[in-house]
């Protein structure tokens, strides 16, 4: 019986030989086959390159002008080429049909929990594995049902009259930031003429908590109209920033009294900064429905309804962002290591920033970094700080967003205005946020715990 099972097995070894041979010869007629079409192809390749470099350069300036940078993390700029270039990697050493159809089953049974899949995680197999099942017919068809009825929540939530007024109210607050000859972003009025905003706006422009030699900033107000029928005005900031803090992302600076336009000097007595935010700070919901206001890609003043994605969903919404690639499994992975050399795992479940990020999804890219998001009580929780983001030659895609949260970002303020022992602008700062119980917690020197954040 020994000996028959060890013939068996020889005579199935030898069976998948063969079978992996002919693969290997019907491959090789392919790249024979796809050669001969390439160089037929050769010239209308080279007009359709010509023409994408053409657009590529129009978008390259637009990008130059309206991308925000930071160290790090580069994450709303130059993917497009990195990921085109890991693709065409990719395509160069092609995965033999034997290995596709290796890594298309795997796919499935990763998708169905039973194996992590061959997407060459590198040891990231659980947020690879929540990913695929977005993959999974009956899965993405449980997403498409639960997006829809978030979307119904969001316009629930979001078309009532009374919060779209209150809304629009605090959206006054929320300007266009100009760092000259740098980027574009978005910031809002904390209180007095004190502005928040990103501190990788001010990439390589800021020495110790100054504004570098010749680097303007401007923040245009009411920026809510196209020219030539906005009506915005304009206020210059001081070249002494009032807080920087670089592992945080947040800046915080101080604008002139006076506007800076000339046909607005007449009637700067009634110009002033709007009313700010700091005393609608509150803590981040773990779920529900949220809204951003700010200037994407430096255009007017836009207002984003969404949804709060959870910590042990983001994976799985990931997976949903690229469910159109899923019979590109190449691509897929190409994708996803470019997501991966960006650092999104450290906000996936299990990742150290997991549980400090607040994840959603959002038209807003290019120029809204410094934008306040808001619950549904709107109340503002987080500042909108980046997004993972992967392209192609004519489009770019955002598989998730984050924001920070402003209780965080406010108890540092505090720590460092107590370190530093400027009474006068803590003293400003307590009257500011009179009436809000987690601001004043934070002042008098006690931590928030989950009860207190459970609370709102």
């Amino acid at each position: 019986m020994a000996a028959l099972s060890e013939v068996k097995e020889e005579d199935r070894r030898e069976e998948m030989q063969r079978e992996e041979k002919v693969v290997e010869k019907e491959e090789e007629q392919e790249v024979e086959k796809e050669e001969e079409q390439e160089v037929g192809k050769e010239e209308e390749q080279e007009v359709d390159k010509q023409q994408e470099e053409d657009v590529g350069s129009k978008q390259g300036q637009h990008s130059r002008q309206s991308t925000e940078e930071f160290p790090n993390h580069d994450i709303f700029c130059g993917l497009g080429h990195s990921l085109m270039a890991a693709i065409k990697a990719k395509l160069k050493s092609k995965p033999t049909k034997m290995e596709e159809k290796t890594t298309s089953e795997a796919g499935v049974r990763g998708a169905a929990g039973e194996t992590s899949g061959t997407y060459n995680t590198n040891g990231s197999s659980g947020w690879m594995r929540r990913m695929l099942r977005a993959f999974d017919g009956d899965s993405y068809q449980k997403q498409l049902e639960l997006k829809k009825e978030n979307f119904g929540k969001i316009q629930q939530s979001f078309s009532e009259v009374h919060r779209v007024r209150k809304l629009l109210q605090l959206g006054k607050s929320v300007c266009k930031l100009i760092v000259q000859d740098v980027c574009q972003g978005t910031g809002f009025v904390l209180f007095d003429r004190f502005i928040l905003t990103n501190a990788h706006l001010f990439n390589k422009c800021v020495e110790g908590n100054k504004l570098r030699e010749g680097t303007d900033v401007y923040a245009l107000f009411n920026y809510e109209e196209p020219e030539p029928h906005t009506d915005y005005h304009t206020f210059t900031a001081e070249k002494t920033l009032i807080d920087f803090d670089v592992e945080l992302d947040y800046a915080i600076l101080e604008l002139n009294h006076k506007p800076m336009r000339d046909d607005q000097k007449k009637k700067a007595k009634n110009l002033k900064v709007p009313p700010g935010l700091l005393s609608k700070f509150g803590p981040p919901p773990d779920n529900g429905e949220a809204c951003l206001i700010g200037h994407p890609a430096g255009e007017v003043k836009k207002i984003d309804p969404t949804c709060i994605i959870e910590i042990d969903n983001r994976g799985q919404a990931v997976g949903q962002q690229l469910h159109p690639y899923k019979d590109k499994l190449f691509v897929v992975q190409s994708v996803v290591e470019a997501l991966k050399q960006q650092g999104i795992e450290s906000i996936l479940e299990g990742g150290c920033k997991a549980d400090k990020v607040v994840t959603y999804n959002t038209f807003m890219y290019h120029g809204s970094s410094g934008s306040p998001v808001f619950d549904v009580g709107c109340k503002v929780f987080g500042l909108h700080t980046a997004g993972y983001c992967y392209g192609f030659p004519k489009e770019t895609d955002s598989v998730i967003e984050f924001s920070l949260p402003l209780l965080t970002i406010f108890e540092n303020f505090v720590d460092k205005l107590k370190d530093s022992g400027n009474k006068e602008l803590l003293d400003r700062v307590r009257k500011a946020t009179e009436g809000n119980p987690y601001l004043n917690q934070i002042l008098e020197g006690e931590s928030l715990t989950e009860e207190d954040m459970d609370d709102s």
